[in-house]
């Protein structure tokens, strides 16, 4: 816990109509985005997101900031899902092992 900080975690799942809701004003949120956008069937059929949803949800939330985790195994390069989520929401970043986000 992060005192007067809101730090949203989502794990599994696919796009509802609540999400956008519990990311509001987040000042983090930290989302698996296991697939790209034009894989968004098969997101939805296994129960996953697309970096592109997740970052549609953070600019509507108006969220500060985006990290994502949760890559399909298919992408050796993860850059592509990356960018996806950039051009929709900037403030958009990949998670790496021991990363340190300092909220301010």
């Amino acid at each position: 816990m992060v005192a007067g900080k809101k730090i949203v975690y989502i794990s599994d799942t696919k796009f509802f109509e609540g999400l956008v809701e519990i990311c509001k004003d987040a000042d983090l949120i930290i989302s698996e985005s296991c697939y790209c956008e034009s894989e968004g069937v098969l997101a939805e059929e296994y129960y996953h997101l697309t970096a592109s949803q997740i970052a549609r949800v953070a600019k509507e939330a108006g969220a500060k900031q985006l990290i994502l985790f949760h890559f399909s195994q298919r992408y050796k390069d993860i850059s592509k899902l990356i960018k996806e989520a950039v051009e929709i929401f900037p403030n958009t970043k990949a998670a790496y092992d021991f990363m340190r986000i300092v909220l301010k």
